[in-house]
């Protein structure tokens, strides 16, 4: 039947003329083609061929296609371009596996490779073969959008891109296969691309991507994925694939694995899951959550954001380094790709939540340059092991974080060669429990035999110190014995068992750490040393859960009084504004003060430390009587004694000379001080003026001849004969007394000090008496000696 174009004409091919629907350039006037529904169920006919060459621009509309055992529609393109519209269903199916929904095929034309291929089907797609099949060649780009749901008893979605192509396909609704049911390639610097936004579920994998020699792949999935055999199986080789699993509900389950990645050939695979992944099967080699193997220089980075959970093991790890190395499966078809590729092989395994494995929780194992990283940010479980962990050699590395608990009959078990000694065996957890009778956290094994305790290991894992911060007014950490942070593993603070660590604030200002504990529902108060801080020293097996308990900083506030007493105390919490209410402070009395309260220190302002007011006094003098005893004489007019008042410590000077008929003044007594002389006052004090006798002057000595005077006759009882009367008695001298010499007067001192006592005195006046004696003794020698020679004329 001829086309028309430009004119809606439903066509109903039934097979008796043999007519078929196809679209090419002979039929094609250049206007778009559009039919009506296409039904070539009973006439083994496809149900619509599109022919495309170079130059060809072909925009074509259908209603709904039912082709029975055939092909819904096949499309060949050698350079053309097609824009294509189905507004119905594609159904191809009568229960064989070859009825295709849709073959898109973009190809090459006389070495020209530019087909584009444009597809929107607004039904579903159900097929006994493949749903949907796109195989693109050279620099072809094609774009499918399906919004209905795609069943197959095939391959669902079967899209693969060669050579510079690029491939887009965009499924909204569910995809169901009972082989699998999406696979999704790109080889040979192409990209391909495939979301769904539904379920995704396979009789073997759900998703099965692929990308080799610089092909990268990339499939997106909004729903869950579960595959009776694989969820996920994601390779490359020399590519790049990923995938994403994301939704409310997301999930990834399988039987023999929730997800298996296979990279190798400096190839990359990154899988990001926003939700579960499960391994239900159960027996050898199945039931795993995780499976990951890296070859030769492989980059594979996974992260869940749910559990993973499994019946045999949760996450088993294989990582590998250098092409040609013993225990790399031959059939890898392995290349050396050193001089290219990154130093390690590398899997980076991220599970936010928990592993339970059943048997074990992680079995990792790497060598030759392989390097295992498994982050397991909550718990993990295992029957029998917690970590299965084999290291081959000292150029590989082991890196396993469980931030919650690892609860295992056996936790660790490290299986190693002669080679391992020295092995890159990193284990950071937060707790583990040991559920063995003889309580074993970690132990070593050989491939030929079990070992024993490995203490040394235990002691080397990293314990990670979790924190409960308070809810306001700062955070916490803990410190070493020194002061210093402590070391970290992924981001967590970490410790080894027997270490001491310490409580460090970093609070708002004001306040203090006033309780720190250690646990989780049951809280054990830490003990404080010596410097004040808050310590605990890390158990075996962990589970360090440090809290705090935080108030304004209490003050103690002192008030103390002039003689250093404590009139009052208080304890303020920080910010307080303290009060005095005690009685008005007092400082004792000295010898020459008293003492007057003048306030305190400083000022009262809300405390922020310990702090002492100490009260202030204005200082008196007190005053001082300064008496002058005349002793006789007088000073101005004034006789007796003169009083004046004075300040104590103060510099007066003395009154001048007083005056004395007779006398001499010689200086103020008590001690002993000049006139005028300056006195610094001490107390009261008595002042007595020091005179001395004027004497006259004394005369040069003559030596007189005193004549001797006549004797007295002496009456007695004989008779004296009567003097002759003629005879005149002769008169004799009396003796002149030779005058006393005049002692010379005692010195004055010069601005002498105060002394204490008037002991001075005596010894001056002793001095003077002897001076008197020995004149007196000297007279009377003088006078007997002039007798005696007058006896003697």
């Amino acid at each position: 039947m001829a086309l028309v174009s430009g004119t809606w004409i439903p066509i109903l091919a039934d097979g008796e003329d043999g007519d078929q629907n196809v679209v090419k350039r002979a039929t094609y006037g250049g206007n778009p083609v559009v039919f009506g529904d296409i039904d070539t169920s009973n006439s083994g006919k496809t149900g619509l061929e599109i022919v495309a060459e170079h130059d060809d621009n072909f925009i074509v509309s259908v209603g709904s296609i039912n082709a029975g055992d055939e092909a819904g529609i096949v499309m060949s393109n050698s350079g053309g371009t097609v824009d294509l519209t189905v507004t119905g269903n594609i159904t191809a199916y009568d229960g064989l596996w070859f009825a295709e929904g849709m073959n898109l095929e973009g190809r090459c034309y006389n070495g020209v490779c530019d087909a584009n291929i444009k597809a929107s089907i607004t039904g579903n797609i159900v097929a006994s073969g493949g749903a949907l099949l796109l195989d693109s060649y050279g620099e072809s780009v094609t774009d499918v959008s399906v919004t209905g749901n795609l069943s197959a008893m095939d391959i669902a979605v079967n899209t693969a891109v060669h050579e510079n192509s690029d491939g887009k396909v965009t499924i909204n609704g569910s995809v169901t296969s009972e082989t699998d049911a999406l696979y999704v390639g790109a080889n040979g610097n192409s990209s391909n691309f495939v979301s769904v936004v539904g379920d995704v579920s396979g009789g073997d994998c759900g998703v099965n991507s692929w990308s080799r020699v610089s092909g990268k792949t990339d499939v997106s999935v909004t729903g869950t994925v579960s595959g009776d055999n694989k969820g996920i199986h994601a390779e490359a080789s020399k590519g790049t694939t990923s995938v994403n699993v994301n939704g409310e509900e997301a999930s990834v389950t399988g039987v023999e694995a929730g997800l298996d990645i296979l990279v190798k050939n400096s190839g990359k695979v990154e899988a990001d899951i926003f939700g579960d992944v499960n391994g239900l099967g159960e027996g050898d080699g199945v039931g795993m959550g995780i499976h990951a193997e890296t070859y030769t220089y492989g980059q594979s980075s996974i992260k869940v954001t749910g559990d993973v959970t499994a019946n045999e093991a949760g996450i088993v790890v294989q990582s590998y380094g250098k092409a040609g190395s013993d225990g790399i499966p031959v059939e890898q078809h392995l290349e050396d790709n050193s001089e290219d590729a990154s130093s390690v092989s590398d899997i980076t395994i991220d599970v936010n939540g928990d592993v339970d494995g059943g048997y074990v929780g992680i079995d990792a194992c790497a060598g030759y340059s392989g390097s295992v990283e498994v982050l397991v940010n909550g718990d993990l479980f295992g029957d029998d092991y917690g970590l299965l962990a084999e290291i081959l050699d000292g150029e590989s590395a082991l890196d396993i974080l469980v931030a919650g608990t690892m609860t295992a009959g056996r936790p660790v078990q490290i299986s190693s060669d002669d080679l391992a000694d020295e092995c890159d065996v990193l284990l950071t957890a937060w707790k583990i429990v040991p559920t063995n009778d003889d309580g074993i956290i970690a132990e070593r094994a050989s491939a030929e035999a079990f070992l024993d305790q490995d203490e040394d290991f235990e002691k080397a894992i990293g314990y990670i110190i979790r924190y409960e911060q308070p809810e306001e007014h700062g955070t916490f950490t803990a410190v070493d014995e020194d002061g210093n942070s402590l070391g970290t593993s992924h981001g967590f603070d970490v410790a080894n068992e027997g270490d001491t660590i310490l409580i460090h604030p970093d609070l708002e200002d004001g306040y203090e750490i006033v309780a720190a504990y250690n646990g989780v529902d049951e809280k054990t108060p830490l003990p404080v040393d010596e410097d004040g801080n808050f310590y605990l020293i890390v158990p075996r097996g962990g589970g360090v859960y440090l809290s705090v308990d935080v108030d304004l900083i209490t003050c103690k506030v002192q008030f103390v009084d002039g003689d250093e007493n404590v009139l009052e105390e208080a304890v303020l919490k920080y910010g307080e504004t303290p009060d005095y209410t005690g009685p008005e402070p007092t400082k004792k009395e000295t010898e020459g003060y008293t003492y007057e309260f003048d306030g305190w220190d400083s000022e009262f302002k809300p405390v922020t430390g310990d702090v002492t007011y100490t009260a202030q006094f204005i200082e008196i003098a007190k005053t001082f009587t300064l008496s002058f005893d005349l002793n006789g004489g007088s000073l101005d007019g004034k006789t007796g004694k003169i009083e004046i008042k004075a300040d104590y410590a103060s510099s007066i000077k003395l009154p001048a000379a007083p005056t004395r008929e007779g006398y001499t003044f010689l200086y103020w007594k008590g001690s002993q001080y000049d006139a005028s002389a300056d006195y610094v006052v001490q107390g009261d004090h008595t002042f007595t003026a020091e005179w001395e006798e004027v004497k006259p002057e004394e005369k040069p000595e003559t030596e007189v001849k005193t004549p001797v005077p006549a004797e007295t006759p002496v009456n007695d009882t004989k008779d004296t004969p009567s003097p002759n009367p003629e005879e005149t008695p002769t008169t004799v001298p009396t003796a002149t007394t030779i005058p006393t010499a005049t002692p010379s007067p005692t010195a004055t001192p010069v601005n002498a000090k105060p002394k204490t006592g008037d002991s001075g005195s005596g010894f001056e006046w002793l001095g003077k008496s002897v001076v008197v004696i020995g004149l007196a003794m000297t007279a009377f020698v003088a006078v007997r000696n002039i007798r005696r020679k007058e006896e003697n004329c």
